[in-house]
Protein backbone atom coordinates (compact mmCIF):
# COMPACT_ATOMS: atom_id res chain seq x y z
CA UNK A 1 0.00 0.00 0.00
CA UNK A 2 1.23 3.81 -0.61
CA UNK A 3 0.80 5.76 2.52
CA UNK A 4 3.43 8.29 0.74
CA UNK A 5 0.43 8.83 -2.19
CA UNK A 6 -2.61 8.63 0.02
CA UNK A 7 -1.03 11.47 2.58
CA UNK A 8 -0.41 13.61 -0.47
CA UNK A 9 -3.65 13.52 -2.09
CA UNK A 10 -5.53 13.65 1.26
CA UNK A 11 -3.27 17.14 1.66
CA UNK A 12 -4.11 18.45 -1.69
CA UNK A 13 -6.46 22.03 -2.01
CA UNK A 14 -6.92 20.79 -5.52
CA UNK A 15 -7.68 17.07 -6.53
CA UNK A 16 -8.02 15.69 -2.53
CA UNK A 17 -10.35 12.50 -4.13
CA UNK A 18 -10.31 9.79 -7.05
CA UNK A 19 -12.90 10.13 -9.60
CA UNK A 20 -15.00 8.01 -11.50
CA UNK A 21 -16.81 9.28 -14.64
CA UNK A 22 -20.23 7.41 -15.74
CA UNK A 23 -23.63 7.75 -17.03
CA UNK A 24 -26.59 8.76 -14.15
CA UNK A 25 -28.18 5.70 -15.76
CA UNK A 26 -25.83 3.87 -14.08
CA UNK A 27 -26.36 5.08 -10.40
CA UNK A 28 -28.46 2.69 -9.07
CA UNK A 29 -26.47 -0.25 -9.82
CA UNK A 30 -23.53 1.84 -8.56
CA UNK A 31 -25.61 2.59 -5.11
CA UNK A 32 -26.72 -1.18 -5.20
CA UNK A 33 -23.00 -2.47 -6.10
CA UNK A 34 -20.46 -0.24 -6.05
CA UNK A 35 -18.33 0.21 -8.46
CA UNK A 36 -17.84 -3.37 -10.33
CA UNK A 37 -15.43 -4.41 -12.81
CA UNK A 38 -16.43 -5.77 -16.20
CA UNK A 39 -15.16 -9.45 -14.82
CA UNK A 40 -17.81 -8.91 -11.81
CA UNK A 41 -20.35 -7.63 -13.43
CA UNK A 42 -20.42 -10.52 -15.73
CA UNK A 43 -19.60 -12.95 -12.92
CA UNK A 44 -22.95 -11.33 -11.06
CA UNK A 45 -24.89 -10.76 -14.19
CA UNK A 46 -25.23 -7.22 -13.38
CA UNK A 47 -26.58 -5.00 -16.44
CA UNK A 48 -24.97 -1.89 -17.01
CA UNK A 49 -27.13 0.60 -18.81
CA UNK A 50 -24.71 3.13 -20.00
CA UNK A 51 -21.30 1.21 -20.11
CA UNK A 52 -18.53 3.36 -20.51
CA UNK A 53 -16.73 0.88 -22.57
CA UNK A 54 -17.18 -0.01 -26.34
CA UNK A 55 -15.93 -3.19 -27.69
CA UNK A 56 -12.64 -1.79 -29.32
CA UNK A 57 -12.13 -0.74 -25.38
CA UNK A 58 -13.31 -3.82 -23.83
CA UNK A 59 -11.01 -6.28 -26.17
CA UNK A 60 -8.16 -4.13 -25.25
CA UNK A 61 -8.82 -3.97 -21.54
CA UNK A 62 -8.83 -8.03 -21.77
CA UNK A 63 -5.68 -8.15 -24.14
CA UNK A 64 -3.77 -5.55 -20.70
CA UNK A 65 -4.93 -8.40 -18.31
CA UNK A 66 -7.11 -5.23 -16.67
CA UNK A 67 -11.10 -6.69 -17.28
CA UNK A 68 -11.15 -7.55 -13.65
CA UNK A 69 -10.02 -3.65 -12.26
CA UNK A 70 -12.09 -0.89 -11.84
CA UNK A 71 -10.44 2.25 -13.65
CA UNK A 72 -10.63 5.17 -11.66
CA UNK A 73 -8.79 8.64 -12.16
CA UNK A 74 -6.80 11.49 -10.70
CA UNK A 75 -8.31 14.10 -12.48
CA UNK A 76 -11.80 14.97 -13.22
CA UNK A 77 -11.18 15.75 -17.15
CA UNK A 78 -9.57 12.28 -18.07
CA UNK A 79 -9.58 12.08 -21.73
CA UNK A 80 -11.67 8.87 -22.30
CA UNK A 81 -14.82 11.25 -20.35
CA UNK A 82 -14.46 13.46 -23.20
CA UNK A 83 -15.00 9.98 -25.87
CA UNK A 84 -17.69 8.43 -24.17
CA UNK A 85 -19.53 12.03 -24.03
CA UNK A 86 -18.63 12.46 -28.04
CA UNK A 87 -19.64 8.71 -29.01
CA UNK A 88 -22.87 9.16 -27.00
CA UNK A 89 -22.19 6.54 -24.42
CA UNK A 90 -22.48 8.84 -21.73
CA UNK A 91 -25.24 11.26 -22.64
CA UNK A 92 -25.20 12.80 -18.69
CA UNK A 93 -22.00 12.00 -17.84
CA UNK A 94 -21.35 12.60 -13.63
CA UNK A 95 -17.87 12.25 -11.58
CA UNK A 96 -18.46 10.32 -8.49
CA UNK A 97 -15.92 11.28 -5.83
CA UNK A 98 -13.85 8.26 -4.01
CA UNK A 99 -12.43 8.22 -1.05
CA UNK A 100 -8.43 8.26 -1.50
CA UNK A 101 -8.24 5.06 1.40
CA UNK A 102 -9.04 3.03 -2.21
CA UNK A 103 -5.42 3.48 -2.75
CA UNK A 104 -4.86 1.26 0.01
CA UNK A 105 -6.76 -1.41 -0.96
CA UNK A 106 -4.20 -4.58 -1.60
CA UNK A 107 -3.46 -5.33 -5.56
CA UNK A 108 -3.97 -1.50 -6.75
CA UNK A 109 -1.51 -0.15 -9.66
CA UNK A 110 -1.13 2.68 -11.35
CA UNK A 111 -1.14 3.26 -15.30
CA UNK A 112 0.71 6.88 -16.09
CA UNK A 113 -1.20 6.70 -19.30
CA UNK A 114 -4.71 5.33 -20.40
CA UNK A 115 -4.35 1.66 -18.57
CA UNK A 116 -5.28 -0.04 -22.15
CA UNK A 117 -3.00 1.40 -24.32
CA UNK A 118 -0.27 -0.53 -25.57
CA UNK A 119 2.48 0.51 -23.97
CA UNK A 120 0.75 1.06 -20.64
CA UNK A 121 2.93 -0.50 -17.50
CA UNK A 122 1.09 -1.18 -14.36
CA UNK A 123 2.91 -0.26 -11.27
CA UNK A 124 2.78 -0.56 -7.34
CA UNK A 125 1.65 2.92 -5.82
CA UNK A 126 5.17 3.42 -4.47
CA UNK A 127 6.96 2.79 -7.54
CA UNK A 128 4.52 5.38 -9.60
CA UNK A 129 4.57 7.80 -7.53
CA UNK A 130 8.75 7.96 -8.22
CA UNK A 131 7.32 9.13 -11.84
CA UNK A 132 4.50 10.93 -11.68
CA UNK A 133 4.13 14.70 -12.14
CA UNK A 134 2.46 15.28 -8.15
CA UNK A 135 3.81 19.12 -8.93
CA UNK A 136 0.84 19.55 -11.42
CA UNK A 137 -1.82 17.28 -10.30
CA UNK A 138 -1.42 18.52 -6.68
CA UNK A 139 0.12 21.96 -6.35
CA UNK A 140 -0.79 25.52 -7.60
CA UNK A 141 0.67 26.00 -10.95
CA UNK A 142 0.44 28.63 -13.98
CA UNK A 143 -1.93 26.94 -16.54
CA UNK A 144 -1.07 29.67 -19.09
CA UNK A 145 2.27 27.72 -19.45
CA UNK A 146 2.09 25.68 -22.34
CA UNK A 147 4.72 23.22 -20.82
CA UNK A 148 2.35 23.13 -17.69
CA UNK A 149 -0.24 22.48 -20.07
CA UNK A 150 1.46 19.33 -21.71
CA UNK A 151 2.37 17.94 -18.22
CA UNK A 152 -1.02 18.51 -16.81
CA UNK A 153 -2.50 16.66 -20.20
CA UNK A 154 -0.26 13.67 -19.51
CA UNK A 155 -1.04 13.39 -15.78
CA UNK A 156 -4.88 13.55 -16.60
CA UNK A 157 -4.00 10.53 -18.25
CA UNK A 158 -3.57 8.85 -15.19
CA UNK A 159 -5.75 5.97 -13.56
CA UNK A 160 -5.71 4.06 -10.19
CA UNK A 161 -7.02 0.41 -11.13
CA UNK A 162 -8.59 -1.36 -8.02
CA UNK A 163 -8.96 -5.31 -8.15
CA UNK A 164 -12.55 -6.12 -8.55
CA UNK A 165 -14.91 -3.47 -7.40
CA UNK A 166 -15.24 -0.55 -5.13
CA UNK A 167 -17.14 -0.41 -2.42
CA UNK A 168 -19.95 1.47 -2.07
CA UNK A 169 -18.93 3.08 1.56
CA UNK A 170 -15.43 4.46 -0.59
CA UNK A 171 -17.97 6.49 -3.32
CA UNK A 172 -17.99 9.59 -0.86
CA UNK A 173 -19.67 11.92 -2.74
CA UNK A 174 -21.96 11.44 -5.81
CA UNK A 175 -24.43 14.28 -6.28
CA UNK A 176 -27.38 13.41 -8.25
CA UNK A 177 -26.80 10.32 -6.02
CA UNK A 178 -30.57 10.20 -4.79
CA UNK A 179 -32.09 10.57 -8.23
Amino acid sequence: MSKKLFERLRSSTRYNHFYHFTDIANLPTIREFGLLSKTQLSERGVICPQPGGNAESNEKDAEQGISDYVSLCFTREHPMAYHCRNDRRHTDQHYLFIDPKVILIDGVKVSLSVANSHDAKLLHPDEAIEEMDLEVLYERTNWKDIGVQERLKKARKYELLVPSNVPRDLIVRRRPWNQ
